[in-house]
């Protein structure tokens, strides 16, 4: 090396040094990356779900029709499965059922494996009449990976059919 020069660059002990210690805060990491996810995910998937609510009651407002919120099974009938996902129709009669008179308005995919949706009532489906009312008062849970969301939040839904957020005391079993 000829004097005055300086060598630019990494020896190979600094590197590996340096590859350990991304190493160790990248393992550190993870889990709490986890949660942001799962939390992230409960998130998005509630207030899409509560954006949807509002809408079917809009929908039945603006149609003057009644207006259903379910899952269906194979056979088009609303089965109360949430996770499988739901659709949002124009519900002509027979109700809660998709026939050849009824009018898909929204499509929403099945959850994630891990998470789960449980709707409070025990019914297959919630309809809007054309006054916007749904007759009966329920709260949807999402929870998202069972023990990973530190904040849930779940959807409440009135008799005279609004919505509202609020935040999930813990005491429903998400099973």
């Amino acid at each position: 090396m000829l004097p005055g020069r300086y060598e630019l660059g990494l020896t190979l002990v600094e590197l590996m040094i340096a590859l350990a210690v991304a190493a160790i805060l990248l393992l550190w990491g993870a889990p709490s990356m986890r949660t942001l996810f799962a939390n992230a995910r409960a998130e998005a998937k509630v207030h899409a779900l509560y954006h949807d609510l509002a809408q079917a009651r809009h929908l039945a407002l603006s149609y003057q029709a009644m207006v259903t919120l379910c899952p269906l099974s194979s056979g088009n009938q609303c089965n109360g499965q949430w996770r499988e996902g739901y659709q949002i129709f124009i519900d002509a009669p027979p109700l809660q059922s998709l026939g050849s008179d009824d009018l898909v308005m929204v499509s929403r995919n099945r959850i994630n494996s891990a998470d789960h949706l449980t709707y409070s009532a025990t019914v297959n489906a919630i309809r809007f009449d054309p006054e916007g009312f749904t007759g009966q008062n329920g709260s949807f849970y999402y929870c998202s990976d069972q023990q990973l969301v530190s904040h849930p939040v779940k959807v409440v839904i009135s008799r005279t059919g609004r919505v509202k957020l609020e935040d999930h005391d813990g005491t429903t079993n998400c099973q």
